[in-house]
């Protein structure tokens, strides 16, 4: 009965990052990964979660049933855009995405919940975006 950790965008270059330290140590931890990523490896002994990150019912499966002790939630998860524009999914992923998670981590009585990702967000041709911009908004 220890603590265990449950990973949001563990397909991601910063959850993945996370995930791989985590199970190097021996850590009990549970992965979020969207379907289209759901046949990249992940560490051995990390037990993969598929689903949205926008769709409620997918964060209460993922958060509601466990081990028991102390459960500690790492949002990695970040949904981008190419472009200047926010667009719809961006936006549910971001910020609806993280507000349904926060919700959820108070009613399963999460008790840590850390949200870590990347300052830099890229265009699409590799270029970063100035500061605001439809990532700012969609992290709002």
């Amino acid at each position: 009965m220890g603590r265990a950790y449950w990973v949001t965008g563990a397909a991601g270059a910063v959850g993945g990052a996370v995930i791989q330290m985590l199970a190097e140590r021996g850590e009990s931890v549970r992965a979020l990964v969207s379907p289209a990523e759901a046949a990249l490896p992940l560490p051995v002994g990390v037990e993969q979660w598929v689903g949205e990150l926008r769709d409620r019912e997918t964060l209460k499966n993922f958060l509601d049933e466990g081990e028991a002790g102390e459960r500690v939630v790492i949002h990695a998860a970040m949904h981008g855009t190419p472009g200047e524009r926010l667009d719809t999914a961006a936006y549910d992923a971001n910020a609806a995405g993280t507000r349904h998670l926060v919700d959820l981590c108070e009613r399963y009585g999460v008790e840590r919940l850390l949200y870590i990702g990347s300052v830099r967000s890229l265009d699409g041709t590799g270029a970063p975006v100035p500061s605001g911009g439809w990532f700012a908004e969609s992290m709002a």
